[in-house]
C-alpha cells in the first residue's frame, strides 16, 4: 500500500496483516486438498479484504 515507506517503518498489527490458521507444513498440506483450502482460507481473505 506504501511503497516508498522503508521496511521498518511497516505497521504490521494482527488485525490488518494476513496470517495462516495453522503452521506453513499443515498449510501446504491442506493447499494438496482445494475444497478444504477454499474451505479455511475465504473467509479469511475476504475478512481480511475488508480490513485492508
Amino acid at each position: 500500500m506504501r511503497p516508498a515507506r522503508a521496511f521498518p517503518a511497516l505497521e504490521v498489527t494482527p488485525e490488518t496483516m494476513p496470517v495462516l490458521p495453522h503452521s506453513l507444513p499443515v498449510m501446504a498440506v491442506v493447499a494438496l486438498v482445494p475444497p478444504l483450502w477454499h474451505r479455511l482460507m475465504d473467509r479469511r481473505a475476504a475478512r481480511w479484504q475488508d480490513v485492508a
